[in-house]
Parts: structure tokens; sequence; C-alpha cells
């Protein structure tokens, strides 16, 4: 488990910021749960973990409104929210925890409602999420805002720390302001708030008057901003009381300072200070030789603010210029110690044993500052110190150590001197000041001795000792040290490295100067020294990257400095050994990367890559390698590092930023998404990056006409005489080119590239779906980035025309499909979508005709108000020449006047056999379902009155027979057909309205008895009234005067034989005749029907020529 103490603060840094990607707050939340969840752990780290959870739910809940399909995240932290609302109520929890579970608790009612009003771009919250979200139920998260609302209102109230109740009022009053909805519940609950439950949890009065004095501002913030609403007079009250509360407080305490300066005036103690001052300033030998007369005081035991008055007012006392004297004196005596310690060095004497003596004037001095010197030691390693002070730190050593050395001869005389006396008079009074004077001069020679006659190494000793040194410092590090269950304070002190300790800049210092120093013409053994010494300290930096790159930072930039110090003087310096050691470096990490090793974080290695002083060509190509290696984990690792680059490094933005462009249009799937998502960012909003994006997007959506005869040329493969196939082509772009990459392409939806290695080995042509995959992927491939530029900048839709017309028909359906994603994302609401789908034209249609119907989503969502508005404009400016297809979206919204205009224009689609499903779509969307038959309901209320009135379905076979002309004899029979087959819509009573009502009409249509005939043969209940009521009104209109008429009307008695019999016999007996000649089969079953009815009537006489025994009837219809 990683070091808590080093994690937290750079996780809760880039968590606080609202551009991260979400993705890596939803890496971080496993280790910020099992921190917070480990008891063992250091509440402060705990407390730390909750605030980066709290920083990091806006993050989750973006991740989980984009990522449907990934609720891992999203329940995670659902599940780890109610144990940090317990701890709002815990009233023996750790205080900072309570703490930052209400903060938590203050951001996630934010994060879970929505705003009113206009807002930040960077206030997330549950607006994001869509009605049908699958695993986001955004009610649920209201409901729980009221409760933990309730719980933030319950705790001031109730008895709690001064820390509580202060924390939770300040965040009730920034609640209320991000969130005016909650504050007619926070307003009146803190215009209630008495201090009443506070009495028992504090002992100073003072403290109430500040929470009295928080609370009448975060009140008078409230009334200020509009946000109290009705509850402003109850709010206006509290607020006067309150400030009654403070000025009674505000007197009571003055009073209390006022007796506390009477007591402290009636005690002896402050005459025996005032006669202390006046005796110190007599320097009288004898101040405190009557110390039986002194009266003692513990000034502990008084109140700090009755301490402090009592100073203050004894200074009040002193004159101002006896105070400036006292300054000044003590300015002077400070002087002199510091000089005295940097110059003369001297070391506190150790005290000798034996009686007191006292001093004499001249000694006094002396001794004073011996005693001042502080003797604790400081260990040079723990002193923080920058590179430049480093240079001019080890100087000034250098003149000190100079200074230090030159007077020899009077350190040595003074070493003797001291010696003979310390013979003779070892008890004299002089002895304490000898001691000092015999320090003074042996640090002096000890000094000198160090700094003498330094050993001359060669070069291969040099290069030994230098590695040696780099071992031993990296191994001092135990092993033990480095585990998860070693002791907090060794791995403090051990693994905290920041790189610039004072023995990293030696390392680094050895390993670049000194080994440089060694000079260019070194021989193998000394080669291979040099290559030991720095892998040594670059396994050192890999075995925790983590906690290590801070070193790795500075050795780079100590390479670089040396550079700079070189090119000046040698005409061969280069920066061959900085690149070297970046290479180096950044393979080795990339390796613990690839193998998600534990050693190092993608945290880490961005913020290596981002504070390197130069970065390389060579280390670009680098991260280049990992974003093409979209099946691993390292891959976000490189996109986030080109995206930083480009924002923030400008000499590398150029280089980074085609990259970026370059795997934009990459075949990979996975690999491209990720790299349109990088800088589709930067449109509109970054001047300078959007022209250089919008003009890569186009080249390359522009490539897919310029050179598609080739792409479709490279399909058509066909076998060679030695079994091969012929390059596929696809990457062989004449006028653009667009990766420098050359792996082979990887073909999305089914056309792998184990599949295409396979055939082109087999030497067999691509099959149909193996084609298709290929051209959807090199239609995504170049036009994915556009389509995704479109959602920030609409006028790109122009192009996206303009470059459909010129593609051809076989990428023309490919082009559509893709581009759904995209429409999608505008929406029927886009005025500028809207504008721009006007200007289409004949070419470009069937695109228009695409985006029309997934803004509606083929049928299956109420067009827009926009969106009606749009086609009866461009009807009107087009004056009704568009294709009806453009109607049938908004067929819903429209008059019935106005549908019934339009279907013979629909209806006539059916000359393509491919528009049946579509009519029978319209049918059902215009058509009203008729009630169920012979039940009427009274109680029906019509909610919707504004919705347009729907045709009835015998309505709809009345237009359709009545404009059989205009709308064509095999279209009208094909949508009479589909009127049938919607057996829920067009019953039998329905069809019988219809036949009725059609029988009545002046001229009747072609395809009438056809349409008795079809409705017959469906419904055999129809039989009886089709026999008696229909047939009786078409001989009453004497139908057989209508040839066409007539002959479906014999066509239809012969069908419905023998119930059309009765009918038959109502006709004229020449017409009966003539009806019985021509269709014998009708002969005898008509004889029976009549012998059995009327056997004496005259219409047997027809009949005469055929012999009663061989009439026999015909099958009866059932």
């Amino acid at each position: 488990m990683v070091d808590p103490a080093e994690l937290l603060p750079p996780l809760k840094q880039a968590l606080d910021n609202s551009g991260l990607d979400p993705i890596i707050a939803v890496q971080s939340l496993d280790v910020l749960i099992t921190i917070f969840r480990d008891e063992s752990v250091d509440p402060l780290h705990r407390q730390h973990a909750i605030l980066c959870l709290a920083s990091a739910y806006h993050h989750i809940l973006k991740f989980s409104a984009v990522n449907q399909g990934q609720p891992q995240g999203w329940n995670k932290l659902q599940s780890v929210k109610s144990a940090i609302f317990a701890l709002v109520e815990q009233k023996h929890a750790p205080l900072s925890l309570r703490l930052s579970a209400i903060k938590f608790a203050q951001r996630s009612i934010v994060v879970q409602s929505r705003p009113q009003g206009r807002t930040s771009s960077r206030d997330v919250n549950v607006s994001l999420i869509a009605g049908n979200h699958p695993f986001i139920d955004t009610r649920a998260l209201e409901s729980e805002n009221t409760r933990t609302l309730h719980s933030l209102l319950t705790l001031i109230f109730t008895p709690q720390k001064l820390s509580i109740v202060t924390a939770t009022i300040n965040i009730l009053g920034v609640l209320a302001r991000q969130r005016p909805q909650y504050a007619a519940a926070i307003a009146p609950a803190l215009a209630t708030w008495t201090p009443a439950p506070l009495q028992t949890m504090v002992t100073n009065p003072s403290q109430l008057k500040s929470v009295d004095k928080l609370l009448y501002g975060v009140l008078k913030h409230l009334v200020k901003l509009g946000l109290t609403g009705n509850s402003t007079p109850t709010v206006m009250e509290s607020l006067s009381k309150q400030a009654q509360r403070i000025e009674q407080l505000t007197r009571d305490e003055q009073s209390r300072k006022k007796a506390m300066k009477r007591a402290m005036a009636e005690t002896p103690s402050l005459k025996s200070l005032d006669l202390k001052r006046q005796r110190t300033n007599d320097h009288l030998p004898s101040v405190f030789a009557d110390s039986s007369s002194r009266m003692d005081i513990d000034v502990t035991k008084l109140p700090l603010e009755s301490v402090i008055d009592g100073l203050i007012e004894s200074l009040e006392k002193v004159s101002k210029q006896s105070l400036e004297n006292a300054i000044n004196k003590s300015r002077e005596r400070i002087k002199t110690e510091e000089s005295s310690q940097s110059t003369t060095h001297v070391l506190p004497s150790r005290p000798q044993p034996g009686p007191s003596r006292q001093l004499e004037p001249q000694s006094q001095p002396f001794a004073q500052d011996g005693m001042d010197v502080d003797e604790k030691p400081i260990d040079p390693l723990k002193v923080d110190i920058d590179d430049d002070e480093l240079e001019d730190d080890v100087e000034g050593i250098n003149r000190n150590l100079n200074d230090t050395v030159a007077p020899f001869g009077e350190a040595q005389q003074a070493i003797q001197s001291q010696s003979q006396n310390q013979n003779h008079s070892e008890n004299e009074q002089g002895a304490t000041r000898m001691q000092g004077v015999k320090s003074k001069a042996q640090s002096l020679l000890s000094a000198m001795q160090k700094v003498q006659h330094p050993t001359n190494l060669d070069k291969r000793d040099r290069l030994l000792v230098i590695r040696n040194a780099i071992g031993r410092i990296c191994k001092s590090i135990p092993h033990s040290a480095l585990t998860e269950t070693a002791d907090e304070d060794i791995r403090k002190s051990t693994l905290k490295f920041q790189g610039r300790d004072l023995w990293s800049v030696v390392l680094v210092r050895l390993l670049t100067r000194g080994l440089s120093y060694v000079g260019n013409h070194i021989q193998d053994e000394q080669l291979q020294l040099e290559k030991r010494a720095r892998e040594t300290l670059i396994d050192f930096i890999s075995m925790d990257f983590d906690r290590r790159y801070n070193i790795a930072i500075l050795w780079l930039n100590e390479e670089w400095f040396n550079y700079t110090l070189l090119k000046d003087t040698e005409e061969n310096a280069s920066l061959d050994g900085y690149n070297e050691l970046l290479s180096h470096i950044i393979d080795r990490q990339i390796t613990q990367l690839s193998n998600n090793n534990s050693n190092i974080t993608s945290a880490a290695f961005v913020k290596f890559v981002m504070d390197l002083p130069i970065i390389s060509q060579d280390s670009l190509n680098k991260v280049h390698k990992i974003c093409l290696d979209s099946e691993s984990l390292k891959a976000p690792v490189g996109f986030i590092i080109l995206r930083e680059l480009v924002a923030m490094r400008l000499p590398v933005r150029q280089a980074s930023l085609e990259i970026l462009l370059t795997l934009a249009v990459h075949p990979d799937l996975k690999t491209r998404r990720a790299a349109v998502n990088s800088v589709r960012k930067w449109v509109p909003d970054n001047e300078k990056l959007t022209p250089i994006v919008l003009d890569h997007a186009l080249k390359s959506l522009h490539s897919l006409y310029q050179d598609q005869q080739t792409f479709l040329s490279s399909l058509d493969v066909k076998k060679e005489e030695d079994g091969t196939r012929t390059d596929f082509g696809i990457n062989q772009e004449a006028d653009v080119k667009l990766d420098n990459d050359d792996q082979p392409m990887k073909q999305d939806g089914g056309a792998s590239e184990n599949s295409q290695k396979e055939s082109h080995e087999e030497g067999v042509t691509l099959s149909p779906k193996e084609r298709a995959a290929a051209i959807d992927t090199r239609i995504l491939e170049r036009s994915e980035l556009v389509f995704s530029l479109c959602l920030r900048q609409t006028e790109i839709l122009k192009d996206i025309f303009i470059v459909y017309t010129r593609l051809s028909p076989e990428l023309k359906d490919s082009f559509e499909k893709a581009l759904t994603p995209m429409i999608r994302g505008l929406g029927s609401s886009n005025q500028n979508l809207l504008v721009i789908l006007k200007t289409f034209d004949q070419d470009s249609e069937p695109l228009a005709l695409r985006i029309l119907n997934v803004l509606t989503d083929f049928g299956k969502e109420k067009p827009s108000a926009e969106l009606v508005k749009f086609i009866r404009e461009l009807s009107a400016e087009r004056e009704g020449k568009i294709d009806p297809r453009f109607v049938i979206p908004i067929l819903q919204e429209l008059s019935k006047d106005e549908i019934i205009a339009e279907l013979p224009r629909i209806v006539k689609l059916l000359k393509s056999e491919e528009n049946k499903q579509l009519i029978r779509t319209v049918f059902s969307s215009v058509v009203e379902p008729p009630q169920s038959f012979g039940s009427v309901n009274t109680n029906v209320v019509r909610v919707d009155k504004d919705k347009p009135d729907k045709i009835t379905p015998a309505e709809l076979l009345t237009i359709l027979h009545e404009r059989e002309t205009e709308i064509g004899l095999k279209e009208t029979i094909i949508a009479i057909a589909i009127c049938f087959s919607l057996t829920d819509i067009f019953r039998s009573d329905v069809l019988a309205i219809f036949m009725q009502s059609m029988s009545e009409v002046k001229v009747l249509p072609k395809l009438f008895m056809r349409t008795v005939i079809q409705a017959v043969t469906t419904y055999k209940t129809l039989v009886p009234f089709v026999s008696t009521n229909l047939f009786s009104r078409l001989i009453t209109r004497k139908i057989w005067l209508m040839p066409v008429m007539w002959e479906g009307f014999v066509r239809c008695a012969k069908v419905i034989a023998p119930a059309s019999f009765g009918a038959l016999l109502q006709l004229p007996q020449d017409t009966l005749k003539d009806l019985v000649k021509k269709q014998p089969t009708l002969r005898p079953g008509l004889y029976d029907f009549v012998l059995r009815k009327a056997p004496k009537s005259q219409i047997l006489r027809i009949f005469d020529d055929i012999p009663a025994g061989q009439a026999t009837p015909p099958p009866s219809a059932s």
C-alpha cells in the first residue's frame, strides 16, 4: 500500500482540477476507499481520503453519464457514501473525520441536485444524466439530498463540539448560495437557532459570541442575495436578536476584563514585578540577595487574556525613549552574538567543578556570549537547499576555510601559551576564559588540517570512488523500509525523497561533472565503470519511481546544465549524454507500466515527462508508441502526456499536436477514439489550436473522394497466377498522407487483420461482408474526427454535404451510417444544423433524409417544434416539390386536412418495393384505432386538446379509392393490401362502414369491387352484409350498366354464393338470363335456390334449357 502522506495531497490537487480526465478519478477510487475503511490508518489520512472522494464525486458523475455501460465506479462511490454520511452524526468519531464528512455531504448535495439559473461549466450535476440512465436514479438522489440536509440541520440544534457547529453553519451558507432551492429550508432553520445547545459544550462565553457573529454574517449574506424568500421577516427578527446577544456578550466580556485588571492590580506580584524592573535597571550585585521578601505567583493559572492585558498595561507605563533604548541594546547584542559565532566559532566550555566565583566585570560579556551558543548539532542532510544556493554556499565555505586556516602561526602560538599557563595555574580565576581560547584554537587547527594535502587520484580511481559512493548511498536504504509493514517513522525518514536533498545533489553532480571530467578518451574498463555507476542510480530510481522520480529530474537537469556550461567552451559539446539517459529511463518506466508494476503510477510518469528540461523527438516517438498500444493499460498515459505537452510546452507543441492528429485518423478504433477525444477539447475554445485541428480534419474528410477510385479498385482483388493476392492498397493514399505509422491496418466490424491475412494467402477475393467492413473502416478512419468536431462547430456540416455528393454510391451508405451518432448528438433543436440542412440539393437529398430520420429516431420519437417548423418552411420554399419522405416524420403533428393532402404523394413511394414497411408505419401513425365494437364510453375526456385529429380507418380507405388515379392503380392496390394486413385497425366493422359509405358516391372507384371481394374473403362475417345490403344498393344503382363494376359484381357474387342468390334475383330477367348464360357455374345453384324459394315463379323460364335432374347446387360458401 502506498504512503497516504505522499499520495493524498497531490491527488487532492489533481481532483480539484475541473479539467481532469474522469478516468483518473475512477482509477483512484479503490485506493481512497481502502484508506478510508482501514481504521488502523492515521485519522488525518482518512480525513484526506474523504476530502479526495468529495472532490472526485463530480468526476465520477461525469464519467458515468457518458459511459453508461460501466457502472463500477459509480457503485463503488455509492457503497462508501453511506459510511461517510454515518460519520456526520457519530459524536464519538474523530473530529477531523466528522468535519471532512460534513464537507463531503455538502459536495454530495450540490452534485446530486440541479442548478437554478445560469451556472458555470465547472458545475457538474445530475442535469447531465439522461432520464433513462441504466444505473443512476436522479429521483432517488434528490430524495437522498433531503435526508442529508435534514441531518446537517439537526447538527446545529443538538449539543456538539464548537468546531462542528461552526463548520456546519458555514457549509449551510455555502449550500444555500450554490443551490437556492434549499435556501427555503436553510434560512428559517438558521433563523431559529439559539446558543442553548452549546451552553454545556463551551466554557468561555467569547466562544458563543464567535458563533453568533458567524451566524449573523451568514444570514446577512442570504438576505443580501435575496435567498430568504417568504422567511425574510423571521430572518430579520433573528438578526435583530443576534445583534442584541452579541452586544450583551461584548459588555459582559468587558466587565470581566475590568474585574480581572482590578484583581491583578491588588496582588503583590505586580508590585514585585515593578520592584524587579527598578532593581534590574540599577545593575546592583545584590538585587536578589533577599529572596524572602518576594512573593511568587503561578501565571499559568491566570487566564491568557488577563495576562496579556497586564503586560500591555505594564508596557504602557514605560516611556517611549526607554523602550527604544531597550530595543536598540537588544539588537546590538544579537548582532554581537551572530558575528562572534560566525567568525570565531566559539564552542561552549564545559563547566568546571568547584565553588562558583564572582566574575570580574571584564569577563562577564565573554561568559555571557559563551552561554548563548546553541549546542544542538545541525544535520546538514536535512537542510533544504536549491542548486543556485548550493553554488554560493560552496564558494562561501571555501572562503571561510581559507580565512580560518590563514592564521596558522597565531593559532599554534596560542595553543602553546595555553599549555604552559595550564600547567602552572589550572585553578586560577581565568580558567574558563582560557578554555574558550583553547577551543577556538583547536577548531582553527582542525579545520586547517582537514583541507590540506588532497589525495590525487587517477581516472580509474576517480570512477571507482564515484561508483562506490553511489552504491553505498543507494544501498543504505534498508529493505524493510520498502515494505508495507515498516514502521511509519522509518518510512517517512527513508523514503521521502524530494530530489532537493544535499545527498541527491551530490550524487547527480558526481555522475555528470565528475564523470565528464574524466575525459572522452577512456578505455573499456573505465567505460564499464561509468556505465555501472549510472545504472546503479537508475536501478535505485526505478525501484520506487513514484517517490524517486524527482531524483531523475534533478539528474537530467544537471546533464542539461552541464551541456550549457560546456557548449560555450567546447565545440564538440552535445546532448548525447542527456538523450541517452532520458531514453534509458523512459524505456525502463514504459516496461514497468506495461507490466502493471506497483513501483510506478501513471501520474508519476506524466509528472516526470512534464518536468523535463528538454523533450527530444526520440522521447516523443516513444510516447507515440505508447499510444499505439491500445490493448495495454499504458495507452491512456501517452495521450495524457501529449495533451499536456500541447497545452504547456510550447517548444514541442507542434510535434505533439501532429502526433495526436495522426492518431486521430488511425485505423485502430480505440487509438483513434482516444486521439479524437484529446483534440476535440480545443475546438473552438483555443484560438491557436482550432485552425490547425480543423484544417487537418477537413483534409482527412476530403481525402475520402480524392482517392476513392484507388481504394475501391484495391478491393476488387483477383486471383494471381502464383496464387497470391495483390495488396488492398488501403493505406496507399496518393494525395493526402495521413498516417506515418507502418503498422498494418486493422479493420472494424468483422474484417479483422487475421481474416485479411488468410485471404491474402489463399488468393480469394473479398466477400461482400468483408468488403462492406473495409469500406466502413475507411469511412470512420477519415471522418470520425470531423463528426466529433461538428458537435462543437456545426459550420463543418457544409463540408460534409459537399463530400457526400462526391462519394460513390458504395461509399455513401457507409457515410450515412457513420453520421448517425453525430446527428443524435446535435439534436433536432440545433438551429445551425437546421439552417445548413435547408441548403441541400438533389445530390445530397438522401443525406438530408438520413439526418431527418436520425433526428426523429426513425419515427420513434416525437419531432421537436423546431423540426416541424423547419419542414413546413422547407415545403413552402420548394413549393411542395420535396421528397414526401421529408413529411413522414412530422405527419403526427399535421392537421387532418394536411395529412389527407400529403397521403397521395406518400403512397406513391410504393413504386419501390422497399418502402412497404415505411407505408405500413405511416398508416399506423396517422390512423386512429377504432373503439371496441359495440361499446361507447361516455367518460372519456380528451386530455391533449392541441393534438391534431387523426383520420379514421374508413376515411383512409376512402381516400385511397377516391384518389386511385392520382396515386396509380398498382400503388393503390398495394396500399389497400397493407391496410388489410393491419387487422387490429381495419376490422370487419370498419370495412362495413367503408363499403356502405362508398356505395353512395356518385362514381364508384374502379378498385371498389376488388376491395369488396378482398373484404369478404378476409372476413366471412361480412358475407350477409354484402349479399343483402351492399348488393341491393348496387342493383338499385343499375350496376350492370357499369362494365368494370359489373364484372367485379359478378365475381363477388360467385365468391359469396349461394348467399348472393337472393340479391341476384332482384336483377331484371334479361340481365339475369344473360348472367346465367355467361356464368354457367351459377346455373345449378341458382336454379335450386329459385326452385326451393318460389317453385312457381316465372324466373324458372330462364332455366328451361336445363333439365331439373341435372341441376346440382354448387358447394355453399361457409
